[in-house]
């Protein structure tokens, strides 16, 4: 199905992406097994230098792998609730998760020493409380976001937990900083993506992008920072001009709402997940459909690209997290 066309961003597009190889399933690993009820992946997570990735979800617990080998190199299990959220800092040092009861205060949010699994980190915050995790890139702060309508700003140079934007907003399903650090957007339950400037920590609200018809549920930036890339329980993945706040494109595919969204290192491919079971490939540059991948017995809720960019992560709710040739552009 062709994307429907919006006017086309001042900034010029990434390069246009131009697949070598069809995409293949390399590997599956199911923490819990493949069996009906397998505990559901949330959130998955590659280290900068490619050498070990992430993945938490149902089952209250983060495991990270050997990359190369595929051996477990530890488990984490402090968190009292579903993980949703895993992320590793900028320099692979630290490993972030977010999650917890959602009815009463618990073990929320998490950073671990990525090495070897030492917590470093404990911040245990009310009800509702963080769910989403991003690392800004100088590595110093973390932001954390959750239902209740709450962005926290944490300085891990001391631990020190300060709150950017009181509760009570909407619910927050999506957060990203963009590469240079100067914007943190976060996607909402009342179809906002809303762009808080300052760096490192970001002024109270900011101006918001409209477009989609029902909660924000993904959110990415390309990695030059000028494309940002948002997934919608409308369905649709929708790429905007971050510096006009004018959308780019709209890609229209997916069966039912549209979880998450990743673009590969190069800033050519965009992928993009939903609870229809299926894994989107684009082209970032024009929005052209390029590939669907589908392998899991259930929704898609998390996708992470290696450093490389020839592979693509992804984990569901069949409790699988499955290992995608998607080749180097």
């Amino acid at each position: 199905m062709q994307p429907e066309r919006a006017p086309a961003p001042a900034a010029p597009p990434p390069p246009t992406a131009r697949p070598r190889t069809r995409p293949a399933l390399l590997r599956t690993f199911s923490p819990g097994g493949i069996v009906r009820g397998a505990p559901a992946v949330y959130g998955v997570a590659v280290s900068p230098d490619g050498a070990l990735f992430a993945a938490a979800g149902e089952d209250r617990r983060v495991r990270v792998w050997d990359l190369g080998t595929g051996r477990v190199r530890y488990t984490l299990g402090e968190h009292d609730g579903p993980v949703r959220s895993v992320a590793f800092s900028p320099d692979g040092t630290l490993l972030a998760s977010a999650g917890g009861h959602a009815r009463r205060p618990g073990r929320t949010l998490r950073v671990w020493q990525a090495d070897d699994g030492r917590r470093r980190h404990a911040f245990d915050t009310d009800p509702g409380g963080p769910a989403v995790v991003a690392f800004h890139p100088g590595g110093r702060v973390l932001a954390a976001a959750g239902r209740d309508g709450a962005v926290r700003l944490f300085d891990l140079t001391d631990g020190r937990p300060f709150t950017h934007r009181p509760a009570g907003g909407a619910a927050i399903h999506a957060l990203a900083f963009s590469p240079d650090g100067a914007v943190l957007v976060t996607g909402d339950d009342d179809a906002r993506i809303i762009l808080h400037h300052g760096d490192p920590m970001p002024r109270h609200g900011g101006a918001a992008l409209h477009g989609h018809r029902g909660a924000v549920l993904g959110i990415a930036f390309a990695p030059g920072g000028g494309l940002l890339a948002s997934a919608g329980a409308d369905t649709t993945i929708r790429l905007w001009d971050a510096a006009a706040g004018a959308q780019h494109a709209i890609l229209a595919g997916h069966t039912e709402p549209a979880t998450a969204v990743a673009f590969n290192p190069a800033g050519t491919l965009l992928a993009s997940a939903g609870l229809d079971t299926t894994i989107r490939l684009w082209d970032a540059a024009t929005g052209a459909h390029l590939h669907t991948l589908d392998g899991h017995d259930g929704a898609v809720h998390a996708l992470a690209f290696a450093p490389d960019g020839g592979m693509l992560i992804s984990g569901g709710a069949d409790g699988a997290v499955r290992l995608w040739n998607v080749g180097r552009t």
